[in-house]
């Protein structure tokens, strides 16, 4: 694939991310992820669930991931080792965010999952691809390593925001039939206080 090619993949996975952000935070549609999935997704879910503040480090994800597609643009990186290394995964992993926010916001919970798990493994892919590769520069060093590694950290690291233990957690109490005698709803086993059942 051309040099012009891969950027405009990534162009237009940056055009989802996009437009699953402006969905998936209310801003078009109304709503938002925190209000799908019976509420799993708000920062008040479960006990383990992180509060508010904690998913202010998007806002600096979310501006790197503009700032490596304008990065990957400029004339003296378009044909840079660290950039034709990193822009395939790095769009699947713009895209699938973007496509994670939109699978979210239409209720399919467990479809997540596997939108996560790929974004996941598009992330280890970028970080992989520039471990052997020599520095770059500042540019290189924020935009990719910086940008990518702290994308990873908040999809991955379970008390982070989009790798949702606090749902999975409440998914299965919520969900699972409890025996008789117990609250509706409620599984009465170790698991349960993290729903606040």
């Amino acid at each position: 694939m051309t040099v012009r090619a891969q950027q405009v993949v990534v162009t237009l996975a940056a055009v989802l991310w996009i437009g699953g952000t402006l969905v998936g935070t209310g801003v078009v549609a109304g709503g938002g992820v925190e209000s799908q999935g019976g509420g799993l997704f708000s920062d008040s879910a479960t006990l383990i669930a992180p509060q508010g503040p904690a998913f202010s480090i998007w806002s600096v994800i979310y501006l790197g991931l503009a700032g490596y597609v304008v990065w990957q643009w400029l004339p003296p990186v378009a044909d840079s080792r660290w950039a034709r290394a990193t822009r395939l995964p790095a769009a699947a992993a713009i895209a699938l965010n973007g496509l994670w926010l939109l699978v979210v916001f239409a209720g399919w919970v467990w479809l997540s999952v596997v939108v996560m798990l790929g974004i996941v493994v598009s992330l280890g892919l970028v970080l992989r691809a520039t471990s052997g590769l020599p520095r770059q520069g500042l540019g290189a060093d924020v935009w990719v390593s910086a940008t990518f590694g702290l994308y990873l950290a908040g999809s991955a690291w379970p008390p982070a925001p989009t790798s949702r233990p606090g749902w999975w957690v409440s998914a299965w109490t919520r969900t699972a039939r409890p025996p008789p005698g117990s609250p509706s709803g409620c599984w009465p086993s170790s698991w349960s206080w993290l729903s606040g059942c």
